[in-house]
């Protein structure tokens, strides 16, 4: 009983950290957008919650097609260097391009609704209520 305690507090942990590295990798590709924005395009003063969401579909679209180069590459990220998490492939390896795209796609739909702002909510909801150590979400199929 001890044992499997402690085993879904590592899960836990696991997955936090997991959401970390997204979360700050996902940082790394907006906070330049909003700043190019603002000084190129919008008055920080004019900004607006559409201007947000234009801005972040933006970092979304550049994070789809340089994170998979980075994974194929470097098997991590800045996020997940950040955090000590590596992806590869089962036999410890580096992904395909191919394979970390997929990845890549399958994880921003699957786990984060493409960045919709409410559906991406629900999806992260729904991803902790239910997780389970013994399966593998689904776009860890693509690394194994």
């Amino acid at each position: 009983m001890m044992i499997e305690v402690r085993r879904q507090k590592e899960e836990t942990l696991l997955l936090w950290r997991r959401f970390a590295a997204r979360l700050f990798d996902f940082l790394g590709y907006l906070i330049p957008c909003y700043l190019l924005t603002a000084r190129y395009l919008v008055d920080a003063k004019q900004h607006s919650l559409f201007i947000l969401l234009i801005e972040q579909f933006v970092a979304a679209a550049l994070m789809a097609l340089i994170e998979p180069f980075m994974i194929h590459c470097f098997k991590t990220t800045p996020g997940k260097a950040l955090f000590r998490l590596k992806i590869t492939d089962e036999t410890g390896g580096r992904l395909s391009y191919k394979m970390a795209f997929k990845r890549s796609f399958s994880l921003w739909q699957h786990a984060l609704g493409f960045g919709l702002p409410f559906y991406r909510l629900v999806v992260l909801a729904r991803l902790y209520t239910f997780r389970d150590e013994h399966s593998p979400r689904v776009w860890e199929e693509y690394a194994l």
